[in-house]
């Protein structure tokens, strides 16, 4: 009796272990969803900063090859941003399947690939603006 009440308890715990990482993963793809919506709304203003930075360059191209450089640079960085975006969702399994150690990695590494766009398209989004503001 005391084998069996103990065999039970111990599966107990393992279903409640097993259950707790399933909510860990949804939290975790939670998180990439998050991160990429948070995002996401950026990518009309990208390329609306990126064309106005061409329209200067194309102004003042002969005059200032000094600040036509620099805003070519930016304009260079913010197509490299909004192409990051799209490489990242062409790239995104919403339903990858495999184990949970496998689906941990997975998400993982999407978490810090949409991480590094976020981080890649907020920053040539504010050096463009700040440019166009000069």
């Amino acid at each position: 009796m005391k084998n069996l009440l103990f065999l039970s308890l111990l599966l107990l715990l393992s279903c409640q272990s097993s259950k707790k990482e399933e909510v860990d993963l949804k939290a975790l793809k939670d998180e990439v969803f998050e991160l990429h919506d948070e995002v996401m709304p950026l990518m009309g203003d990208l390329r609306r900063v990126r064309k106005s930075l061409m329209l200067q360059v194309d102004t003042i191209q002969g005059t200032d090859s000094e600040r036509a450089a620099i805003l070519t640079e930016a304009s260079n960085n913010l197509n490299e941003a909004n192409e990051g975006m799209m490489v990242w969702m062409r790239n995104f399994d919403p339903n990858f399947e495999g184990s949970d150690e496998e689906v941990l990695k997975y998400l993982t590494d999407q978490k810090a690939s949409i991480e590094e766009v976020n981080k890649n398209m907020k920053e040539s989004l504010k050096k463009g603006q700040e440019l166009l503001e000069n």
